[in-house]
This record gives C-alpha cells, structure tokens and sequence, in this order.
C-alpha cells in the first residue's frame, strides 16, 4: 500500500532526476562544443606558430650563410695571392652576398691611395700576373666573372 504523498514525492523525484539528466546531456553538449571550439583554435594557432617558426628558421639560416661569407670576406680572403685563390673568390661571390665583399674591398682600397691599397685586395703575384684586360702576356682580370664587377662595384 503506497501513501498518495510518497507516491507524489516519488514521482517529483523522477521529475527532478529527469530534470537533473537533461541539464547534464545539455552541459556535456555545451562542453563537447566548447572543447571542439578549443581544439580548432589550438590548431589554428599551432599552425600559425610552426609557420612563423618556419619563417625564423629561414631567417636564421640566411643569417648564418651571410655571417660565414662575411667571416670569410673579412678574414684570410684578402690579399688574394694566388690565381687558385682568385678562382675561390670568384666562386664565392654571388648575387645575395657580394655587398659584403664590396664592401670589404672598398674598405681596402680607401685606406691609401690606389697604387698601394690594391696590394691589400690582390697580392703580389696576382699583380704581377694579371690586368684588366689581359694585354701585354698577363692574365685577364675580366675573365673571373663575380669578382671584376665586385671589385669594380658594379652589378654582375
């Protein structure tokens, strides 16, 4: 024999647990949702971030090709004292950094008048052995085709 009143109680409980559930399925919805939202903006940004990382990659290898061509321009290159030597110089000169060996050799030749500070780009032998043009039973200058234009600071 059930009372009217616990059966009335029991059944407002069953509303209640009922009501309980629906708020949670619609909580877990919401969460579900929100963490998919979450998920999506974490992918998006990761990939923005590994992109930029990927630019500064870049950037950071340029920098380290440019700083060794620049050790390379600024340390034992000059005076180039041999026709070996001029061909190595010749070959490391290209379009992305030949304004640094430019600009060392102009350093160089502003040092004292000109008859003298070429002997801090070319050597002694080189002198002896080469000219612009070649005349004379010397070696042409013109035929090392990176490092005339430098040295004359001109595009290549």
């Amino acid at each position: 024999m059930e009372s009217p009143i616990l059966r009335q109680e029991y059944t407002e409980l069953r509303r209640e647990v009922e009501g309980i559930k629906t708020s949670v399925e619609e909580l877990r919805g919401d969460l579900m949702a929100a963490l998919e939202n979450m998920s999506k903006t974490i992918k998006s940004e990761l990939s923005f971030v590994v992109d930029k990382l990927a630019t500064q990659s870049a950037y950071i290898k340029q920098i380290a090709k440019r700083d060794v061509t620049s050790t390379e321009a600024q340390g034992s290159t000059f005076p180039i004292s041999s026709e070996e030597d001029l061909m190595g110089v010749d070959l490391k000169i290209l379009p992305e950094n030949r304004h640094i060996y430019i600009t060392k050799m102009k350093e160089l030749l502003l040092q004292a008048t000109l008859s003298k500070s070429i002997k801090s780009v070319l050597g002694e032998e080189i002198i002896m052995t080469h000219n612009i043009d070649g005349i004379v039973g010397k070696k042409r200058l013109k035929t090392y085709a990176s490092f005339f234009p430098a040295l004359r600071c001109q595009k290549i």
